[in-house]
């Protein structure tokens, strides 16, 4: 989203002094364009599904504007004011972001469930502190289901790679320049740095977005090219001759691109350098705009001119209102109150410009004198803010500490019959009833296994290196060596088998990777179908390091099993051929005189995040349920055990825990029994592992008797 200045000095004109020239039409228009798609994207992502890419329109005006600004300073000057081209930023940036973050925090303590209070106030921190962007790299978040993510201010990652450029850039312009002077060629030098951080950044671009997609479309390294070409286009005056149908080609290459691309479509690879320039087009044609359209259009120029304006309030405002109006609705909205948060949007938006951003820009006692009248109230803000969001982060963390001991205590207490899946085994009354409200806060973000590394022990989806990590007795000291192997289904299952591995005095080993099950078939997934090959590779190297290895006995192995596709195989026949990849996996193992134990994958709740849902249900009878019918749908990998000739297979089904002969449940002997949407929490997963101790005990004793 481009923070530039409103009415920006232009380098290219070569004009001197402090004059400020009219506002370049085209540019507004730009603006306007821009964040229609992206707001219009937001509420309609199925129809407007290409306008996302307003989000690279703005980074170039950003860096053409930027760099125009540096370019006629130096040239006037031959020096960049380097804290008074921040101070600039500050007056115009910080005052409405960091407005929109305090009411950000202030509506998710009002309306958001607690459960996701820690991650969104981690957001909002790294938001006000400008590295959001990396944040959500770092977690890889999926930007098109970002709509299903609890932050009202996941768009300040696009913020916050553009105030990274502001800091970096000018200095790279002035160290550029000094060189140049050395060499009697500082614009040339100056353009020779633009244009190779551009060249590097976008080769970076195209590689990481088939590497590592996800975390590729928020990372600086693969963005700052599109602000780069707005800073090479600011050294060339603007086109006079053939404008019109040049201006008329750049304006084709960005509402095709809005028009063509989706959220499928790799970017921002080498596919977003057509919208990159055919903005740089349209800017470098002038106001080249007006002659391509009819005259009753122009007549609208006065309103695109208008939400140009508001262009940079009207993005900071509209995504919290899409993600916060639902939680007062109850439901997700619908078309109508989508049209009411877009009409809400451009009203805030316009109060938020003229009565904060313009107010804040224009002050006289701002913009005399030193920068620091500007920094200081700057940095105020923003410590404010994290002050804010760190006061509610300690407040849940507190309460998430005393609920972990409380409910870890109940986990491992033999007086407490009627705790977690003990409850289903011993016939309590009122199994679902929730007692325990406070374990709605221990998700996946909040609560931590109690074992060596946790959640280190599990390999990402883009790596094929084999991670493990121990628990248990020593290996030295066990009486037998198990491997639990499998996806994060199979990593869930940890924390019971290291409560039988103390027990037995056995030693597991857990190598587990994100959504790749143990099946020597080519899975896939439909999220995450360029992982494919990584995950092949590395259920063959898991493969070889269990064959290689004597010590382990007996391989436990989950899935995620309902979710895979096998590449190449026609839909309808997908199923059966990831049973036989099972099946095939194991009779490795099996050949080799290792004993499986399959344990079935839990019921498919489809329900969203689970604590999230418990928290918000008012009613603490039995919420957030699904039915059985829809639940527990066939499951290759009992499917598969069921087939298998070997008697060294065994398989433990524990649907019964999870599910009666109606509903499927969220909570469980009084407890949240889930940490997310699909995986089991780790002190509930320790109250099954007596029903599973049955046949894995067999299957290790059996072994030992051979």
């Amino acid at each position: 989203m481009s923070g530039a200045d409103i009415a920006p000095l232009e380098a290219a004109a070569g004009r001197a002094g402090r004059r400020r020239v009219p506002l370049r039409v085209e540019v507004q228009v730009l603006r306007a364009v821009a964040v229609a798609g992206v707001v219009l994207n937001h509420l309609w992502p199925r129809v407007f599904h290409g306008g996302y890419i307003g989000v690279d329109v703005f980074f170039v005006i950003s860096g053409y504007l930027i760099s125009g600004q540096l370019l006629h300073e130096l040239d006037s000057s031959r020096r960049i004011r380097i804290t008074h081209f921040w101070a600039r930023r500050a007056r115009r940036l910080l005052p409405a972001s960091m407005l929109v973050l305090a009411v950000s925090t202030v509506g998710t303590v009002l309306l958001i469930p607690k459960p996701m209070w820690q991650e969104v106030m981690r957001e909002i921190v790294s938001s006000a502190l400008y590295f959001q962007n990396w944040t959500l790299a770092h977690n890889a978040t999926d930007y098109f289901r970002s709509a299903e993510s609890p932050s009202p201010v996941t768009h300040y990652w696009s913020l916050s790679l553009e105030e990274q450029f502001y800091v970096g850039w000018p200095i790279l312009a002035l160290v550029a320049f000094t060189i140049g002077r050395v060499l009697r060629r500082p614009r040339w030098v100056v353009f020779a740095a633009f244009t190779a951080v551009a060249t590097a950044s976008y080769l970076v671009s195209i590689h990481m977005t088939r590497t590592d997609p996800h975390a590729a479309y928020f990372a600086t390294q693969t963005r700052i090219w599109e602000l780069a070409i707005g800073g090479m286009l600011a050294h060339f005056p603007v086109r006079r001759r053939l404008r019109t149908p040049v201006a008329a080609i750049g304006w084709v290459a960005i509402l095709g691109s809005m028009c063509l691309l989706t959220s499928a479509t790799p970017i921002p690879g080498a596919l977003a350098m057509v919208p990159v320039l055919g903005t740089a087009l349209v800017i470098w044609c002038g106001d080249g705009f007006p002659d391509l359209v009819p005259r009753f259009v122009r007549l609208a120029r006065g309103v695109t001119m208008q939400l140009g304006r508001i262009s940079y309030s009207l993005y900071l405002w509209h995504w919290p209102l899409i993600v916060l109006v639902p939680y007062v609705t109850g439901h997700a909205l619908t078309n109508l109150e989508k049209g009411d948060v877009l009409l809400g949007s451009l009203g805030i938006a316009w109060i938020s410009t003229a009565l904060l951003e313009d107010r804040v820009r224009r002050a006289g006692w701002l913009n005399r004198g030193s920068s620091l009248r500007s920094l200081v109230p700057g940095a105020i803000a923003m410590a404010a803010v994290v002050a804010l969001a760190m006061s509610f982060t300690q407040d849940v963390q507190s309460q998430v500490r005393q609920a972990s001991t409380t409910v870890n205590a109940a986990a491992d207490s033999h007086k407490q019959p009627c705790f977690g899946a003990r409850a289903v085994a011993n016939h309590c009354a009122g199994v679902h009833h929730l007692k325990y409200a406070d374990s709605a806060l221990l998700t996946t973000e909040s609560y931590k296994d109690q074992l060596h590394n946790g959640h280190e022990c599990m390999q990402g989806q883009h790596s094929a290196v084999v991670r493990a990590c121990t628990f248990g007795t020593p290996a030295s000291r066990a009486t037998a060596r198990i491997a639990l192997v499998g996806d994060s289904h199979a990593r869930h299952w940890s924390p019971a088998l290291d409560a039988l591995a103390m027990k037995h005095h056995w030693n597991v080993e857990l190598m587990a990777k994100g959504s790749c099950p143990f099946n020597v078939a080519a899975v896939t997934t439909m999220r995450y179908p360029e992982d494919a090959p990584s995950c092949h590779q590395w259920v063959h190297s898991v493969m070889r390091r269990i064959l290689a290895d004597p010590t382990i006995t007996t391989v436990v192995t989950s899935a995620s099993s309902r979710r895979y596709l096998v590449q190449n195989v026609a839909p309808g026949n997908s199923r059966k051929a990831l049973i036989g990849g099972f099946r095939s996996t194991w009779r490795e193992l099996t050949a080799a005189g290792k004993s499986v134990v399959v344990i079935g994958d839990v019921p498919a709740m489809n329900h969203g995040d689970i604590p999230t849902c418990v928290a918000r249900a008012k009613n603490r009878d039995d919420p957030c349920w699904v039915k059985a019918s829809s639940a527990l749908t066939p499951d290759p990998l009992l499917r598969a055990a069921s087939a298998a000739t070997s008697k060294r297979v065994s398989a433990i089904n524990l649907d019964r825990f999870f599910c009666d002969e109606w509903r499927c449940h969220a909570v469980i002997g009084g407890v949240v029994a889930w940490a997310d949407e699909n995986h089991i929490i780790g002190y509930f997963a320790r109250t099954l592992a007596p029903y599973i101790n049955p046949v894995l005990s067999r299957a290790v004793a059996a072994h030992q008797t051979d």
